[in-house]
């Protein structure tokens, strides 16, 4: 008796804190929503090349799911799951089609007001702790601004 009234305390302890986590992740993707222009893009430690700049990339985020444009060119969807309740936040992008069909890229994220920060790893590896690349880590940091409709 004394093990399952003790399981129901660790229960409802953990669901006590795993609600405010899941109400932030909830918050934090509603902010999230809309479309948004890259404005900063670097992998391993490189800033993308003044050439890529020129193409016009957007991300869309509606309803947890995630759309990718060059241009007028679908070039990538999936879903997004947020864990609020870590430090830094932590991201999952799961793609959708392409290469990394159903494969999560790892990563950690921040938005304020009209501006969000991302980092990601490659599915399968360690995900970034801090919004910076280094040389040879395969960290993709990109940095966005909302665009206004």
């Amino acid at each position: 008796m004394r093990c399952k009234a003790l399981g129901v305390i660790v229960l409802l302890a953990l669901a006590a804190v795993a609600r405010p986590q899941d109400d932030a992740a909830k918050k934090d993707l509603k902010q999230m929503e809309g479309t948004w222009a890259v404005v900063l893009e670097e992998i391993s430690g490189q800033k993308a090349p003044e050439e890529s700049k020129k193409v016009d990339v957007k991300l869309t985020v509606k309803d947890g799911k995630y759309t990718v444009h060059f241009g007028d060119k679908q070039a990538a969807t999936g879903t997004i799951k947020l864990d609020a309740g870590k430090t830094p936040r932590q991201i999952d992008a799961i793609a959708a089609d392409g290469q990394f069909k159903d494969k999560a890229m790892p990563g950690i994220y921040d938005v304020k007001g009209d501006t969000m920060l991302v980092c990601f790893a490659q599915p399968g590896k360690e995900r970034p702790t801090e919004f910076r690349t280094k040389e040879g880590s395969g960290h993709m940091l990109f940095s966005y601004k909302r665009i206004k409709p």
